[in-house]
């Protein structure tokens, strides 16, 4: 009878610490969803143009997750961008991937042609022989007429400003705290401010045509290109951190360094400022290491492929894309008012 009671008292140990054990893998495998792995910046540079400082940094000790960038495909015509619906949806489009890659379509990219220009609300990785349904917002709002059965994709990328102030309002719905303007209104007004601010006008509001004609020419002439050993990019102003791009491998970086830099350029002052190297470094790394996650909301889904997930701090909107715990994409700007 001893022997029988010992043994099941055994039994019962045994079953507490496995599902002891089980609940503690659950509580850290929660934890690093909702923390930012802490990565080693690898290599560093710093360029400075104006008051802006562009720091190139590298954390991939591989080739990392072999994705391609949109573009090109959409240029071949291997990418088919079109509206969602023939009548047209102002928030929707279809793209259709007809390779056999992983495309990538950031939030900076701006997809002109068909009804109206858009630009992407969040990034998205297309899958391969797939069809996407993609969130946007129209950045030209007098035009509702096709010029083109499907999109072509600009050379020119997003402000920074706009961009974060749309991850703002993407945040902000996504949490069920609506701000006072929602996404589409809030980037109609910001292109209308711009324009109005450099005196600037078309006939049917394009902010694409405006940021082709109104790049500042001092800072055109300034060459700066991607570092071939980074895969990152961050933006200090006036000595303060203002955004992080991320992406999971070189040659897409390389892809998007461009309209990176060409939208910090638009945008410097004249006036150069000098930036402590050592201190934005550190700054930077800081940045990274205290960045956290937090999964979407039960009724929102990801669109095309991969996992994303939204920045948790208030003060810091932008989102992670990934796909199978490679990084994708990660985007962080300072919130700005």
């Amino acid at each position: 009878m001893f022997t029988f009671i010992k043994n099941k008292m055994v039994k019962s140990f045994v079953s507490l610490c496995d599902t002891f054990v089980v609940l503690c893998v659950i509580a850290f495998n929660i934890s690093n969803q909702n923390k930012f792995t802490k990565m080693k910046t690898l290599t560093k540079k710093l360029q400075v143009v104006g008051n802006i400082g562009l720091v190139q940094f590298g954390t991939l000790e591989d080739e990392g997750f072999g994705f391609k960038p949109a573009g090109p495909a959409i240029e071949k015509g291997n990418l088919i961008i079109k509206e969602a619906r023939a009548e047209g949806t102002v928030s929707k489009l279809l793209a259709i991937n007809e390779t056999t890659d992983y495309l990538l379509l950031t939030d900076m990219d701006i997809l002109k042609g068909a009804k109206q220009n858009r630009v992407i609300n969040v990034s998205v990785l297309l899958a391969p022989m797939s069809k996407t349904e993609m969130d946007v917002s129209c950045v030209e709002r007098l035009r509702w007429d096709y010029t083109s059965p499907d999109f072509k994709i600009s050379d020119e990328g997003m402000d920074l400003d706009m961009r974060s102030a749309k991850a703002s309002s993407l945040k902000s719905e996504a949490q069920g705290s609506f701000e006072e303007e929602n996404v589409q209104s809030r980037m109609w007004n910001m292109v209308s401010s711009k324009m109005s601010a450099m005196g600037f006008s078309n006939a049917t509001e394009d902010y694409e045509q405006f940021l082709r004609k109104g790049r500042k020419r001092k800072w055109s002439e300034r060459r700066i290109v991607a570092d071939k050993l980074c895969n990152g990019l961050a933006v200090f102003m006036d000595g303060q951190i203002m955004s992080v791009d991320l992406f999971g491998n070189r040659n897409v970086y390389a892809y998007y360094f461009p309209k990176l830099s060409d939208a910090v350029k638009r945008n410097a002052n004249m006036e150069e400022k000098k930036i402590d190297q050592a201190e934005a470094f550190y700054r930077l790394d800081e940045f990274l290491d205290n960045l956290q996650f937090v999964e979407l909301p039960e009724n929102k889904t990801i669109q095309g492929a991969g996992s994303l997930m939204m920045i948790k701090q208030e003060n810091i909107p932008g989102f992670r894309l990934s796909f199978k715990n490679q990084e994708v994409h990660l985007a962080a700007f300072i919130k700005i008012a």
